[in-house]
């Protein structure tokens, strides 16, 4: 506990209205020394009662009040003040026209008091505020207020949900009269009427306001409960849009490009507005964006994004972007509004940037930015390529592939973080376009041709080898061997390719030097290549024994061993597989030795070790396969039935999380120009989501009280992801035959939540009367993975309840679903290879057997709510789904549902990334299944 030095603070316990000079010293040093104890993050909390009660009431000296003021609007973002004694001095203040000074701080003190009591303060002095508006107290209150009002008039609007009609009359007027001030000839004054609007639109599309409100309702979202006052504000500016226009160009460029965001909000609202969107265009966006300071450049861009502009304007704007990023130390914004301007040019315009903007994109240091930049760019690269191979023109990929930059990074001996990077998302945009015409085949495989130089990278530094980018090269070659089967034009190519392949194992100075590329180039071969003769084939089978048993490979056998090598040794055993499976009349016999042999070794080397499992598991199905049991074996059957070992953990997920999150945000426009950053680069996804239902009013409630308590208690919550919010909604009735008063109710949340900022942890109600009700809201923050819940203590301390000593009692816990939690992950693209990549790195898995009580489609429909769907794949034999998703807080998860038609059994695995997930799901694991898929699966006990 924090020990205070109540010496130092004594003068604040004085209350002496007529203080000498030497008494007011002291008192202002002991309020300095609490403005320290800020600064230094000390607990202030027991100081306050004295600071509020002899500092801050009207009649203290003018300098101590000065200092209360900074003090307490500090503290109200730190503990619960009490704002029934504050209100009095407050009101007061802003009601005195002649001290404007002290008119000011408390004006801005609504931001801060509980939204009951500003609407309060608004209507009972809404002729002092009014008159300073007007500026009766001196231009520079006027300015104050006016730059105050919008933020608090539109929190107000919010908090109170826009129907209560008491304060809505109040509410238009104010913000009708801010609007107006465009028109003035005051520059100052036509800023702030536009800026007034800003904080009206900013607030419909973002909600910040309402989002760190103290009083945040959940009665619908910002846009909702915004637009009737939007309309009512805009309406009759449309007419005279034209003059506000002009007016606006007149300002000086410094203070214009502030304004041009509302403008240009209140141009594309405006019916019919094509004329009008040309001027704004070329009279108030384009000249901004030739002027020399950045903030002006990106603010006319961040415009120009959100309107119809014409595509050259949007080029004049990348390459304006691109001059200021040659030399900025910190291009991310710039090249962020680059990206998202390239697909309003036509194609034939977006090579000459794309490939500047991916010159520039290494020196973003935030990875989701670079990522982002980096899929975009090549998006329009690939795009292009598509649409000039289909005129029967050259594709614009080794465009990219002659670059000086490129080359230089692609060639050069050390490693490279970015040339990894680059490999991979070229490999990610490839696959994004993946279809099964032939234009899409030759540019997959100018692809895998540039990329099959990873295969020499050095890529990590000592002993910590990064294997994404080899595994993105030879998944990009695993799909143009299955898209080639179909396609006997290209089956020749690939051989090609694979050929060059088998001759670096054939010569010792040329072989590949990672021990992972080395053993996943086998598996592609073994999947793929077509040897020539016998004698090929015998020596490709040679060089997997070889590598199976090398000393350097069974040394790392281990029930702890790295990924890496757990890896290679799958790849190897995989290997095996498809070799038997491919050519067992020819060497089937030498295959089921060197397993039997292989799983020798191990026994006697390790106990428990997953490798031997799979080693076992590939025999048994070979020999399953040789009797005839089993007419087709895929490696995804392999993959799902292999035991998980969570002593393996896949360290490098991280770049994959990095790289998911930004296959799911690149193209999101709204979210170009903001930079993102996070540990867990996963929850970034949750700032393009929206609340499933805002209006809680909508959904059904849950009783969390007991049958014979006196108030019975209902709940529900609204999850807002962009703030990792969560609304907890309470309605509370009274059960009784008599009025009940001072119910204290005090909220207990789960260990994974904490308070939102200002939010109370108890409230009195004063009364509820008989068959009557009471609504209160908990807001919470949902900072690490695991349960969200949350229970109520009762205290009941009413004289009139015929018990002696009141009563109280605890509520039932109201726990939010998991399924709750859950943002689509679209990254894998409907590929199979992507979704097991992503399968194999989830350490943490829970497996049961449960009921399809309806039709696989409605499941696939129901499961699609809450997951993306990554793997749909319906024979005669049975079905496969493959689902993925990640959390609020950033966590992986997947789920595969594999059965038979004829069975209604299905047996259903879920993995996850963290222990947090996985300690949850196994205790709601049956709560979990039943929610996502709308009842349809029902677990078998």
């Amino acid at each position: 506990m924090e020990v205070i030095d109540w010496a130092t603070f004594l003068p604040l316990k004085s209350q002496n209205w007529n203080q000498n000079p030497k008494e007011i010293s002291k008192q202002i040093e002991a309020l300095n020394q609490v403005l320290l104890y800020i600064s230094n993050e000390r607990n202030i909390q027991p100081l306050l009662p004295a600071i509020l009660e002899n500092c801050f009431n009207s009649g203290a000296q003018r300098n101590i009040r000065q200092i209360t003021y900074l003090i307490v609007k500090s503290a109200a973002t730190l503990y619960e003040l009490p704002w029934d004694s504050l209100y009095g001095p407050i009101s007061t203040d802003i009601g005195t026209s002649s001290d404007p000074e002290f008119q000011v701080y408390a004006m801005r003190m609504l931001y801060l008091l509980p939204i009951e009591q500003t609407l309060e303060l608004l209507l009972s002095q809404e002729q002092a505020i009014l008159s300073a508006m007007r500026g009766e107290s001196g231009k520079n209150v006027q300015y104050a207020f006016l730059d105050a009002l919008p933020g608090i008039l539109v929190r107000l609007w919010c908090g109170l949900g826009a129907e209560n009609l008491k304060t809505q009359d109040l509410i238009r007027e104010m913000f009708k009269y801010l609007v107006n001030l465009v028109m003035s000839a005051d520059d100052n004054l036509c800023i702030y009427g536009l800026s007034a609007l800003r904080v009206l639109f900013e607030e419909s599309e973002i909600g910040r306001i309402r989002g760190l409100s103290q009083e945040l309702e959940a009665n619908g979202s910002d846009e909702e409960l915004l637009m009737p006052l939007i309309k009512y504000i805009c309406e009759p500016l449309y007419p005279n849009i034209e003059q506000i226009l002009s007016r606006m160009n007149a300002l000086d460029p410094r203070y214009r490009f502030h304004t041009l965001y509302p403008a240009a909000k209140l141009v594309t609202l405006r019916p019919e507005s094509e004329q009008i969107l040309t001027k704004f265009e070329t009279e108030s966006l384009l000249p901004m964006l030739h002027h020399l300071e950045k903030g002006v450049v990106w603010g006319a861009a961040r415009c120009l994004m959100l309107i119809p502009s014409h595509s050259s304007t949007i080029w004049i704007m990348c390459n304006k972007l691109l001059a200021l990023s040659l030399y900025d130390k910190t291009p991310a914004s710039s090249l962020l509004l680059v990206s998202g301007g390239l697909s309003r040019l036509p194609i034939s315009q977006q090579l000459s940037i794309s490939l500047k903007t991916l010159e520039f994109s290494c020196r973003i240091s935030a990875k989701v930015d670079r990522l982002s930049v980096v899929l975009t760019c090549l998006t329009s690269l690939v795009t292009l390529s598509l649409q000039l191979l289909e005129s029967k023109q050259n594709s614009a990929i080794y465009q990219l592939f002659s670059q000086p930059w490129f080359v230089e990074i692609w060639s050069q001996p050390s490693t490279s973080n970015f040339r990894e990077e680059l490999l991979a998302c070229l490999v990610e945009t490839c696959l994004l376009h993946r279809n099964s015409n032939d234009s899409w085949m030759i540019i997959a495989f100018e692809v895998s041709d540039i990329c099959f130089r990873v295969i020499d990278w050095v890529c990590g530094e000592g002993n910590e080898e990064r294997t994404f980018a080899p595994a993105y090269n030879f998944m990009l070659l695993e799909e143009i061997g299955r898209a080639s089967k179909d396609k006997p034009e290209f089956a020749g190519r690939l051989q090609m390719s694979l050929e060059l392949l088998m001759r670096r194992f054939e010569q010792t100075e040329t072989n590949i030097p990672s021990r992972f590329s080395r053993n996943l180039a086998l598996l592609m071969l073994a999947k793929f290549w077509t040897p020539s003769s016998e004698e090929d084939l015998r020596r490709i089978l040679s060089i997997v024994r070889l590598e199976l048993f090398s000393s350097e490979m069974l040394g790392f056998i281990s029930a702890s061993m790295t990924v890496t090598t757990a890896q290679s040794l799958e790849f190897l055993l995989t290997s095996c597989l498809h070799f038997y499976l491919r050519y067992s009349g020819r060497i089937g016999d030498d295959i089921i030795r060197i397993l039997t042999q292989f799983s020798e070794v191990v026994e006697n080397s390790a106990t428990n070790n997953p490798i031997l499992d799979l080693a076992q598991k590939v025999s048994g199905i070979l020999g399953r396969y040789q009797s005839g049991e089993v007419f087709e074996v895929d490696e995804f059957s392999i993959l799902m039935e292999r035991k998980i070992n969570s002593n393996i953990k896949y360290t490098e997920s991280s770049f994959h999380d990095y790289l998911h999150a930004a296959l799911n945000i690149f193209n999101k426009s709204e979210r170009r120009h903001e930079t993102l950053n996070s540990d867990k680069p996963m929850e970034l996804l949750r700032i393009t989501a929206i609340p499933k239902e805002m209006n809680w009013r909508c959904l059904s409630m849950n009783e969390i009280s007991g049958l014979a308590d006196p108030v019975r208690v209902k709940c529900t919550h609204v999850i807002y992801p962009p703030y990792s919010l969560v609304v907890f909604c309470f309605r509370f009735f009274n059960m009784t035959k008599f009025e009940i008063k001072n119910i204290k109710v005090q909220s207990l949340l789960s260990q994974n939540l904490r308070f939102a900022l200002k939010q109370r942890t108890s409230s009195i109600i004063p009364s509820i009367s008989t068959l009557g009700s009471y609504e209160w809201k908990v807001r919470a923050i949902i900072e690490n993975s695991g349960e969200i819940s949350i229970s109520l203590l009762l205290s009941i301390e009413d004289s009139t309840v015929p018990l002696d000593q009141g009563v109280q009692y605890s509520s039932q816990a109201y726990i939010v679903p998991f399924s709750d939690f859950l943002l689509k992950d679209i990254s894998s693209f409907g590929s199979i290879t992507q979704f097991l990549s992503l399968w194999t790195r989830l350490n943490y898995s829970h497996m049961v057997q449960c009921e399809l009580t309806k039709s696989i489609e409605e499941l696939c429909e129901a499961l699609s709510k809450h997951m993306e769907k990554a793997v749909k794949t319906i024979d005669s034999d049975g079905f496969r789904l493959g689902f993925q998703a990640a959390t609020l807080q950033g966590d992986r998860i997947a789920i595969v549902l594999t059965g038979t038609k004829i069975s209604k059994t299905v047996r259903s695995e879920v993995r996850t990334s963290s222990i947090e997930s996985h300690n949850i799901l196994g205790q709601y694991l049956e709560t979990f299944l039943y929610d996502i898929s709308s009842s349809i699966l029902r677990v078998l006990v």
